[in-house]
């Protein structure tokens, strides 16, 4: 009796894909959509991706401040590459190595307060804007110093009227990731206004700024591509006395 039933309850199991193939062939079809359907969605974005890699692949279009378009190749941002000690020098340069003549526009420019010092040469405001982080208030009251600095020298007549690079290097530069620290040292010479002897005097001299920062693409902009960004400034000035 006992071997029957097991017997029966066995064929009973056996028959029941049989007797309920509507229902088998409807998982089957339903399994099947749902594979066709998460095969859509990877295709997909295996797509999307592949075309971001190709677009990344390709070059940069640059528009410069006439429209005309230039295409740059793009590479993998080391900063212990000599090209950034050459930007930092650039950069250092045009915004730091200032005389009488330049900053008030062939003394037409009267200059007795940071604003004036503003209002009159664009650079100093760009500088703060494009290369100084917003958040870093300690690299921010450096530059403040530079610029009253600056003007103390201009009312004391302590300012060369004109100077000239003859040498710009950096005597130290060390990187980790993307921050630097360097010295940079420039070689000047200066022509200085002496009243008593009513003549210009070539006076020869040097300044060095120590510097801290670091690159971020992603902070650049048309102005600092790069994303230059110092968070430490000691600067100089070259005086008549």
């Amino acid at each position: 009796m006992n071997i029957k039933n097991k017997d029966s309850s066995f064929n009973r199991f056996r028959a029941l894909p049989m007797i309920n193939w509507w229902v088998t062939w409807i998982i089957q079809i339903g399994v099947g959509f749902y594979l066709f359907y998460i095969t859509g969605l990877l295709t997909h974005d295996f797509s999307e991706a592949l075309n971001v890699l190709k677009s990344e692949s390709k070059g940069i279009v640059l528009v410069d401040t006439l429209g005309r378009p230039s295409v740059a190749k793009k590479v993998p941002m080391n900063i212990s590459d000599p090209i950034f000690k050459k930007v930092i020098i650039n950069n250092i340069q045009h915004y730091f190595l200032v005389d009488w003549v330049s900053l008030t526009n062939n003394y037409q420019n009267k200059i007795t307060t940071t604003a004036d010092l503003e209002k009159y040469n664009s650079k100093f405001p760009e500088f703060k804007e494009h290369f100084l982080p917003k958040d870093n208030k300690k690299v921010k009251k450096e530059y403040l110093s530079f610029e009253k600095y600056i003007v103390y020298n201009i009312t004391n007549d302590n300012l060369p009227e004109m100077i000239s690079v003859t040498k710009g290097r950096l005597t130290s530069y060390q990187t980790q990731e993307d921050t630097f620290t360097g010295k940079v040292v420039f070689e000047l010479i200066a022509n200085i206004y002496n009243s008593n002897a009513d003549e210009y005097q070539t006076k020869r001299g040097s300044v060095t700024f120590e510097v801290e920062g670091y690159f971020d693409s992603t902070e650049g902009d048309i102005i600092n591509p790069l994303g230059l960004m110092y968070t430490d400034l000691k600067t100089a000035i070259l005086t008549k006395k």
